[in-house]
């Protein structure tokens, strides 16, 4: 009993000084806090979408742009005008809530609805939530870069990671 005491008494030193003397790692430095103006990042060749505020991006989202008929215009734009609530003048029936007003004759970003590929009249499309949080997020005057920007390819492997056949 007394050598189960003690060898108890020796492994428990052991996890003691194993846990008190294990390499400390240094805590990961918090992310970067965003700062300056914000804008908004929308590529037509990928259909996608970033709030930027800074180097920071805020949230990613899905857009769906301009049909190859009526395409979205690529360029740097401002937030003229918004609407909580904004119907067509061109196409009855067709209401674009939050709608944040690019250009003068007609083309921003609104709620509306999504398909997998190109399909408004050169509006940017985005769902409810989305379209919600930048209309909140965005005022007047914000930034809005529209790109057709390829998504870059992975890289090809290495020929040591190729397999010999």
């Amino acid at each position: 009993m007394r050598r189960l005491l003690t060898l108890m008494c020796v492994l428990s030193t052991a996890l003691l000084t194993q846990c008190t003397t294990a390499k400390k790692t240094e805590p990961e430095p918090p992310p970067p806090v965003p700062t300056g103006p914000k804008h908004v990042e929308i590529n037509l060749a990928t259909q996608h979408g970033e709030l930027v505020q800074g180097e920071c991006v805020l949230f990613s989202f899905p857009v769906c742009t301009g049909k190859r008929s009526k395409p979205t215009p690529t360029g740097n734009f401002r937030i003229i005008g918004k609407e909580r609530y904004h119907e067509s003048n061109l196409y009855p029936n067709s209401p674009m809530p939050f709608f944040m007003r690019l250009t003068n004759d007609g083309i921003g970003m609104h709620q509306g609805p999504m398909r997998s590929k190109p399909s408004s009249h050169g509006c940017i499309r985005l769902h409810r939530v989305t379209a919600q949080r930048l209309f909140k997020e965005c005022s007047v005057g914000t930034r809005v870069n529209i790109v057709r920007r390829e998504p870059t390819p992975p890289p090809a492997p290495e020929e040591k990671d190729k397999k010999k056949h």
